[in-house]
């Protein structure tokens, strides 16, 4: 991992100067990261911070250099933290694993308190029926922030309260009491689970599938609008790579069409 020790304007020059050097492809997503695709070589950029792989030492040393040339950088080494993800690695079998334990903890002391003793083995109720409260008299809680971290943990390392997150989402122009005691459900949940990790492994190439994708949907779950929710997990060479949970935008008649 590589720390920007300057403004980060000569980030920018230094890749395109190096995207030339070595005939290489320059993707720009929408996170605002950059990233260098060749046979066994990637580097993404975010803000201040590059993360890159690659399977030799002296092509790494030379892209330090170059990139010293342009910018103050600092070199971190294997990084164990990245935009609030733990990353634990296990190199001898090729393995890293990723968690949000630290941003969990935070939340849990701040908005249910380490006093707290009730525990859930479920992120929601599965026949939960959500219903909007009054979008005038909404409690002085704060709702939104909340939806806001719990959605960037389900959405970088725990998919499995996704579903639980978005249903919750769809309130936060009329929530109630009722519906903050359901998204602290999805905290404590997440508090006594926090020792879960998404693990990722390398793959067999001639053996697994390069790309494999899972998707399935519920049928009018909404009572307020009839609509159906569609979910979808993308694996990339037997890894979770990319995981959905959104509303449709039209009620389905069936649950074929849903």
């Amino acid at each position: 991992m590589v720390c920007i020790k300057q403004a980060s304007i000569g980030i920018s020059c230094a890749i395109t100067l190096f995207s030339h050097m070595i005939h290489a492809s320059r993707n720009w997503s929408q996170n605002h990261a950059y990233t260098i695709y060749l046979i066994k070589f990637v580097l993404i950029v975010h803000v201040d911070d590059l993360l890159g792989g690659c399977n030799s030492d002296p092509f790494y040393k030379g892209l330090i250099q170059h990139f010293k040339k342009t910018v103050k950088i600092q070199e971190k080494g294997i990084p164990t933290q990245m935009l609030q993800m733990k990353l634990d690695w296990n190199l001898a079998l090729s393995i890293v694993s990723t968690s949000q334990e630290r941003q969990i903890m935070q939340l849990y002391i701040k908005y249910v308190g380490l006093e707290n003793k009730k525990m859930f083995d479920s992120p929601m109720d599965p026949k939960l029926k959500i219903i909007k409260g009054d979008p005038n008299n909404l409690p002085e809680v704060e709702y939104l922030n909340l939806i806001g971290a719990l959605y960037f943990i389900a959405r970088m390392s725990r998919p499995d309260v996704y579903y639980a997150v978005n249903a919750l989402s769809r309130m936060n122009a009329c929530y109630t009491m009722e519906h903050w005691r359901y998204l602290l459900r999805v905290l404590i949940y997440l508090y006594h689970t926090k020792d879960q990790h998404l693990t990722y492994r390398r793959a067999d190439i001639d053996k697994t599938k390069p790309v494999t994708i899972y998707g399935d949907s519920s049928f009018v779950d909404d009572p307020n609008n009839g609509r159906s929710t569609s979910g979808n997990v993308c694996y990339y060479y037997g890894n979770p790579v990319s995981w959905q949970c959104e509303q449709q935008i039209y009620v389905a008649l069936s649950t074929s069409e849903a």
